[in-house]
């Protein structure tokens, strides 16, 4: 048993701490209060730390630079337009004159203040076999690959038929890979045309 290394006389009670040897008095301050000397500590996983919460004042100044970017009304609301369904277009465009190899044949861009839900888009070579074609949407300057098809026997048509939605300037672009010189490649959508309102 530890000995006591703190005088009792005298004092009506005394709250004793134990180190694992001996007993010594409990410290308080000058309010009174009971004093905790923190020598050493560990931080538990996920605990927040400054890096943490830099990377939180990151994204909430990221996520305050999106919402100032929407369209809000005078009330603070969000707007939002309606698209008005207003006519079916449908283009075919090919490419009978061109060199072998990959060749891209593009859709005629949509025009200002419409939007194409296309939903139909066809694409083949009349002619011979080809080592494969690339559907992708040019949006907003940015080509973006939507299906990839490998090796295309002759006259065969490729459908793509899950609905796309471009906006003006916007384009469908068919990559035609390993054609012979002069083969006969097309190109076929159809979409819904929506003013933008």
């Amino acid at each position: 048993m530890g000995k006591i290394l703190t005088p009792t006389a005298g004092q009506i009670a005394t709250l004793l701490g134990y180190d694992g040897t001996d007993f010594a008095a409990v410290l308080i301050d000058a309010a009174r209060r009971l004093q905790v000397d923190v020598n050493s500590s560990a931080l538990p996983s996920g605990a927040a730390t400054a890096a943490n919460q830099a990377i939180i004042a990151t994204l909430l100044d990221l996520i305050e630079l999106k919402t100032t970017a929407l369209q809000l009304d005078g009330n603070g609301h969000l707007e939002v337009k309606a698209f008005d369904p207003h006519d079916v277009v449908g283009e075919t465009v090919s490419n009978l004159t061109h060199n072998a190899g990959t060749i891209d044949l593009d859709s005629t861009a949509v025009p200002a203040g419409k939007i194409y839900e296309v939903f139909n888009i066809a694409f083949w070579d009349v002619d011979n076999n080809i080592t494969a074609a690339r559907l992708n949407v040019l949006i907003d300057g940015d080509a973006r690959r939507i299906l990839n098809v490998e090796a295309i026997t002759s006259n065969t048509y490729t459908f793509y038929t899950n609905h796309i939605f471009l906006g003006p300037g916007d384009n469908i672009i068919i990559t035609f890979v390993g054609t012979t010189a002069n083969d006969r490649l097309y190109l076929a959508y159809m979409a819904a045309v929506h003013d933008l309102v």
